[in-house]
């Protein structure tokens, strides 16, 4: 008996989360996260794009190193239908005034800085210039007070309803208004958790 092979990027981790659950799905350096985690995390962040406004067809440029975060915007994009431009760390303004004006990028997921440079500063010296540029995601250190931080557990303003797959059944949670980055470490050292 053949069984059917899942085609689409959500049916996979759908399937990858049923047979291998709490199971070593990646590892980055001293992240290790199960196939669980993988899907709660990219499910998340796709809901906060689209809390943002990304949807299907959109384009979002990642700039980001090899690394777990990379894995989960590239499933969270998938997830949404929205058309992943992976730009190359080296790449600077020029090079990429050129690529985000040309496929008209709406949202960008950066690392804060690389090999001593400063990408977070680079991102919004571009969104001044590139008129579809609306959102710029910041892994690291949020820099600007108009970046989002990719690891908050909050990413978006308003209240708002996410909805998980764990195991084939969906939840839905509802998510807290906004806490700045200072309120979650203060959270964090004192040992509460963010809800």
């Amino acid at each position: 008996m053949k069984v059917p092979i899942p085609n689409m990027v959500q049916d996979i981790v759908d399937h990858a989360t049923t047979r291998y659950g709490e199971k070593t799905a990646l590892i980055d350096g001293e992240h290790v996260l199960s196939f669980v985690e993988v899907n709660e995390r990219f499910l998340r962040l796709a809901e906060r794009l689209r809390g943002l406004g990304v949807q299907k067809g959109d384009a979002v440029a990642v700039q980001l190193p090899n690394s777990w975060e990379f894995v989960i915007a590239h499933l969270a994009l998938a997830r949404l239908g929205a058309i992943m431009v992976p730009i190359n760390l080296v790449y600077r303004q020029k090079e990429l005034s050129f690529m985000f004006s040309f496929a008209h990028v709406k949202a960008v997921i950066a690392i804060d800085e690389w090999k001593g440079f400063n990408h977070a500063k680079m991102m919004e010296s571009l969104r001044q210039t590139i008129p579809t540029l609306q959102h710029i995601i910041i892994v690291g250190e949020r820099k600007h007070p108009d970046h989002y931080s990719f690891k908050s557990r909050v990413l978006i303003i308003q209240n708002y309803t996410y909805a998980f797959h764990k195991f084939g059944h969906t939840q839905t949670k509802q998510r807290p208004s906004r806490i700045s980055n200072r309120e979650e470490a203060a959270q964090r050292k004192n040992g509460e958790r963010t809800k």
